[in-house]
């Protein structure tokens, strides 16, 4: 079971909600360190260009990310990701 912090909860939902507004698709990553995986500690937000119907994570950001998470000893633990209903 995962350890999530209360800001982290907070800030998912803040970022969704502005993301995607109601109106388009959002996706974010929950991050912890290799050394502790349990026990999350960050969230990843992608740049990528979103619509009702799905998103687009930029090519760009994935390679930057990927780096990133090598670099710091991270790793991707959960994929939030929401769905626009009409």
């Amino acid at each position: 079971m995962y350890r999530v912090p209360r800001r982290m909860i907070d800030e998912t939902f803040s970022t969704l909600r502005s993301c995607g507004a109601g109106e388009r698709e959002c996706k974010l990553y929950w991050l912890s360190s290799w050394a502790d995986p349990k026990a999350l500690t960050e969230i990843a937000h992608p740049a990528h260009d979103a619509s009702r119907y799905g998103l687009t994570i930029h090519d760009s950001w994935i390679t930057m990310f990927w780096n990133e998470l090598v670099d710091r000893g991270l790793g991707v633990r959960v994929q939030v990701s929401t769905t626009w209903a009409s």
